[in-house]
């Protein structure tokens, strides 16, 4: 073969490799909100003293991959009916699975400390938080039992402020789908000894 038809014969090849990685289809973190715990006073390897109000740091990463307004919260959630074992936060190789066993607990469990701020992007644009609040045992009114599961989760929702009774103001989170709103959210199971009881 000549030096002619073969220079021919790379440009050819070099096009088609080139339009062939046109046609791959983006991963899921190249498509989906992605949500970061970069760094959390609890990891896992400890227990939450939540009779004592512990202080909890969560530095967290919101990766926009859509528009997207709303609340970005780091959460404390406990259970009187999940643990640990029945949920995998584990994220290697499954985001969307972590994602849904988030969704999963925020709609089981009920809040032992949060923190959140508002944000508003678009697709690429990066926001680093750092959330701190205190732990606290849930209200006896929230759970039957003694708590079985406790779980620090990264989510994004929506915002209502609301008055109560006694005309205080707070605000509500109804936390968004990650499913219908294309958000890997991040969560970490916390060790429990001797659960309180509400």
């Amino acid at each position: 073969m000549d030096t002619r038809r073969l220079k021919l014969l790379l440009t050819a090849l070099a096009m088609a490799a080139g339009f062939a990685g046109c046609l791959r289809e983006p991963g899921v973190e190249e498509r989906w909100t992605r949500m970061e715990i970069l760094a959390s006073s609890e990891d896992g390897s400890e227990t939450v003293d939540l009779a004592g109000g512990e202080e909890i740091t969560v530095s967290a990463r919101l990766t926009y991959r859509r528009l997207l307004t709303g609340a970005f919260v780091a959460e404390l959630r406990a259970s009187d009916t999940l643990t640990a074992a029945m949920v995998d936060l584990a994220t290697s190789g499954r985001q969307i699975g972590v994602a849904e066993d988030v969704d999963y607990l925020l709609a089981n469990t009920v809040t032992a400390g949060r923190d959140f701020r508002t944000v508003a992007g678009f697709p690429d644009l990066i926001h680093e938080v750092d959330f701190r609040f205190d732990s606290f045992v849930p209200l006896s009114e929230n759970l039957a039992g003694p708590i079985t599961g406790l779980f620090l989760v990264v989510y994004a929702g929506s915002e209502e402020e609301v008055r109560n009774e006694a005309g205080e103001d707070s605000i509500v989170i109804t936390p968004y789908v990650s499913g219908e709103y294309q958000i890997l959210y991040p969560g970490i199971a916390i060790p429990l000894t001797s659960p309180p009881t509400p």
